[in-house]
């Protein structure tokens, strides 16, 4: 009798534990802006992620997720009349996201982010061409907001701010 009891206990509670929990993945676009010198520079990235969802309360949730992507919008600037090439070459990132969940499919979160870019520069002068790549790590804080259209399916929007650029994200992700 024991161990039936203890057997359906885990049960029941193993239920509830994946019914709670879940894995998420998304796919968005991203757009990397930075302003400089009076250079305005925006480029493009596709972005994947993967994370794990974990219920804290009825409402809230903690989400690390794990994101990567690649530049698919490069930016061409003129500097002393020599073209310059500049595109993403990868993006990835490590966040912890708190997220709000509201009756209605509506969420809001905030993220700390930690995050590596990778960007290349093409300069174009006369038939010649000379590359240079720039990889920076920074950390960076992130929030936004999200519609729930089902238990599987929503958008998001969100902004990040880090010390030298701004990106937003837009993006659709998959509960499963």
């Amino acid at each position: 009798m024991l161990k039936k009891l203890l057997l359906g206990t885990l049960i029941l509670t193993a239920s509830t534990i994946t019914q709670a929990n879940s894995w998420v993945a998304g796919i968005g676009y991203m757009n990397v802006s930075e302003s400089e010198d009076d250079m305005d520079i925006n480029l493009g990235a596709i972005t994947a992620s993967l994370g794990y969802k974990f219920q804290v309360t009825d409402t809230l949730y903690i989400i690390p997720e794990v994101r990567l992507g690649t530049g698919v919008a490069k930016e061409t600037i003129n500097i002393w009349d020599v073209n310059v090439d500049i595109e993403i070459k990868s993006f990835s990132a490590i966040s912890v996201k708190a997220q709000w969940e509201l009756d209605n499919g509506l969420y809001f979160f905030a993220a700390p982010t930690y995050a590596n870019l990778d960007i290349k520069a093409t300069a174009s002068y006369g038939g010649n061409s000379e590359s240079a790549s720039e990889d920076s790590n920074e950390f960076g804080l992130g929030g936004g907001i999200g519609y729930s259209f089902n238990e599987s399916i929503s958008t998001e929007l969100m902004f990040e701010t880090y010390e030298d650029l701004n990106a937003l994200t837009v993006g659709v992700k998959f509960s499963f």
